[in-house]
């Protein structure tokens, strides 16, 4: 079973800060436990479809029953003493989080998993009330812009029907404070080896190896930009002119079009200095760019050759959800 490091944070947080005494990673529903409120959700599912309009956070799922077979947490956690219930997704995207294709679509994935965490508490644990919470040590600004607006629609629907889930978004600076600042004293405290981030903390502290030194941009070792780095910009080169290539082409996806096409948006999602596609027949620097262009939708574009070794997690991460986002959509 996969667990994701900041999961593991997560987990460890809710145990030894919140207070839980039973904490579960990568919780899901079985077949086989009660259902509660099934006509209650049916109604929240139907009224949520209405309420958030364009936002589509049910994506292909057609009724109550198959997305709350669906719903899956990345951590859920107990508190004992008053028998609360805490739901909590987390991501850790080195350049910010990126869900979907665009800001739009990372944010409606995000309110749709707090949607079913909620769902998903009301049907089995038969509460109205909880924590559910957004963690994420890194989110852009300008996907921040739309993440907050997304959030607030998920904690006001609920809300307005009568619920007391305590919705929290923690994220960037809240991250920090909230979950890391409270965490990292107790790395001396815990010795349980199962507490993945914890024990990565204290393997850092009793190795005290320093960090290598080098070019940490990822620009050309020398002056004739023949270093280490040069061959990793080349092999990320290929990756760009072959997989990202045959996404391009594939997309269908005119607001993706768009902002891969702004200067912002690629500095923030792949660390561009120049936006990643630009059209063919407009001004553009020819040096940044491909000679041979693509077509997307009938429109050719130029695609951006200014790559570097600093630009390849960003960019794997990009290709990594389209190609999963392919899977999903061939079932």
């Amino acid at each position: 079973m996969k667990i994701e490091m900041c999961e593991s944070l997560v987990a460890s947080w809710l145990k030894h800060v919140k207070g839980c005494t039973v904490v579960q990673t990568n919780w899901k529903p079985s077949p086989n436990w009660v259902e509660h409120n099934l006509a209650d959700i049916e109604r929240l599912v139907q009224e949520g479809k209405q309420f958030f309009g364009q936002l589509d956070i049910f994506k292909k799922n057609a009724d109550a029953t198959q997305i709350l077979h669906q719903t899956e947490c990345d951590v859920v956690g107990l508190l004992a003493m008053d028998w609360s219930w805490h739901a909590v997704e987390s991501a850790f995207h080195t350049n910010g989080v990126q869900y979907g294709k665009n800001k739009h679509e990372s944010a409606a994935k995000i309110a749709g998993k707090l949607f079913r965490a909620a769902i998903g508490l009301h049907c089995y644990m038969d509460v109205r009330k909880g924590s559910i919470c957004f963690a994420a040590p890194k989110v852009t600004h300008s996907y921040e812009e739309v993440l907050r607006p997304a959030f607030d629609m998920v904690a006001g629907f609920f809300r307005q029907q009568g619920f007391e889930f305590d919705f929290r978004l923690l994220i960037n600076r809240d991250f920090q404070r909230e979950i890391m600042e409270p965490m990292l004293p107790l790395v001396a405290e815990v010795s349980d080896t199962a507490e993945l981030f914890l024990r990565a903390v204290q393997l850092e502290v009793v190795s005290g190896m320093p960090q290598k030194g080098g070019n940490r941009s990822g620009e050309s070792g020398n002056a004739n930009g023949t270093g280490e780095s040069d061959v990793k910009a080349t092999k990320i080169g290929n990756l760009v002119k072959t997989v990202v290539r045959a996404i391009l082409e594939g997309l269908e996806n005119d607001s993706e079009v768009e902002d891969l096409m702004s200067a912002e948006y690629s500095k923030e999602a792949f660390g561009l200095n120049f936006p990643l596609l630009v059209k063919a027949g407009e001004t553009f620097d020819k040096r940044r760019y491909y000679a041979e262009p693509l077509v997307i939708c009938g429109v050719s574009y130029h695609l951006c050759n200014d790559w570097y070794a600093r630009n390849r997690a960003a960019l794997e991460a990009w290709i990594a959800q389209h190609e999963a986002d392919q899977e999903d959509c061939a079932f």
